[in-house]
């Protein structure tokens, strides 16, 4: 029994063309997530120029590529099982590309912790730019902060919460629209036999 491991570092679509047809038993991958693809900005950013926190690498569009599906797909021995991880909002997009590579028996599995980063919208902005009535924008984020050599947060920035402005939207302050993820999607599939 060969219980070696081959480590390779590089972009997957060009890495899966150097393997040979049907030599790998399992893949499991978590590609980036792609949270705001598809997703209108009211100021037209281009989507590539975004990503999630304004990063590049989580807006190539890899994971809903049926191209990258199906090159894994071919290096994956007949019965070869895919793991592979993706965002609660993005997955159905994940699911279709590897259906239409080839993959069956997709199923969803979760993974689930008991961290992770919030992403919630402040309610009454919203509410707020519903009725056309915005003023200080305010920020999720209240405090700016870096760690100083000794572990303690030095302010940066203090930025201002936002102010409600209708009856409507006093009404809800301090109300959020999510909670910290506790699980995500886990899309096995099956390479037919």
């Amino acid at each position: 029994m060969n219980n070696t491991l081959t480590l390779r570092h590089g972009d997957s679509l060009h890495l899966l063309e150097t393997l040979p047809a049907c030599s790998v038993g399992a893949v499991v991958c978590d590609p980036p997530y792609d949270l705001l693809m598809g997703n209108p900005h009211p100021n037209n950013t281009p989507m590539k120029a975004r990503g999630f926190m304004a990063t590049t690498w989580d807006a190539t569009g890899i994971a809903f590529s049926i191209e990258f599906w199906t090159a894994v797909l071919r290096v994956l021995r007949p019965g070869g099982v895919v793991k592979a991880f993706s965002a609660t909002r993005t997955y159905h997009r994940m699911v279709r590309a590897m259906e239409a590579a080839g993959f069956v028996d997709l199923q969803l599995f979760a993974w689930g912790y008991g961290s992770g980063f919030p992403k919630s919208k402040c309610v009454p902005l919203f509410i707020d730019k519903m009725a056309g009535a915005t003023g200080n924008r305010g920020r999720a984020i209240p405090v700016a902060h870096h760690l100083q050599p000794d572990g303690r947060k030095l302010l940066v920035n203090k930025v201002d919460a936002y102010v409600p402005i209708t009856p409507e939207a006093v009404r809800w302050d301090g109300w959020g629209t999510g909670i910290k993820p506790s699980w995500e999607p886990v899309i096995v599939g099956v390479k037919p036999v």
